[in-house]
């Protein structure tokens, strides 16, 4: 576990903690092209049944410094122990390269990631119930993690 102080000279302070998480191996990225010439991607993994698990998958289009194409989080929580696999729609192309991200990650980051998805879909909307920034630090908003992730670098070909 880590665990991160900071005061300022104005008697501020913040405290937060993180634990480092294992890497969870990208055991299979696979693609399949339709009459269109588009291609859907496939990501799979195996879980591991021992403990609860939380994961951010992101798939980046030729560089990482580009938006992501897909960016989400999930849990274990109905696909504990099992293989997992995460789909696109006919998105690609061939000669599309593709960097594919599994981050293995901590509930309260977890928590975190879906409170600011919660809080964007609220905004502006006057139906919708107003959403909180789950936060992990003492004394502040935010989030202090680390990243466990495993990546892979492919490009699309028939």
């Amino acid at each position: 576990m880590l665990t991160l102080e900071v005061k300022d000279k104005k008697g501020r302070h913040v405290t937060g903690t993180t634990t480092v998480m294992g890497q969870v191996p990208i055991e299979a990225v696979e693609w399949k092209f339709n009459e269109s010439n588009k291609a859907y991607l496939l990501t799979s993994y195996q879980d591991d049944p021992d403990a609860a698990n939380y994961y951010r998958y992101m798939v980046h289009r030729d560089s990482l410094s580009n938006s992501s194409q897909r960016d989400f989080v999930s849990s274990d929580q109905l696909t504990n122990g099992q293989r997992v696999s995460y789909g696109s729609g006919y998105d690609y192309e061939e000669g599309d390269t593709l960097i594919v991200s599994l981050f293995h990650i901590e509930k309260q980051y977890y928590d975190f990631l879906s409170s600011i998805s919660d809080a964007r879909r609220a905004n502006g909307n006057p139906f919708a119930q107003p959403s909180r920034i789950v936060s992990s630090v003492k004394g502040g908003i935010g989030i202090f993690t680390n990243l466990s992730y495993n990546r892979k670098t492919v490009v699309i070909e028939k």
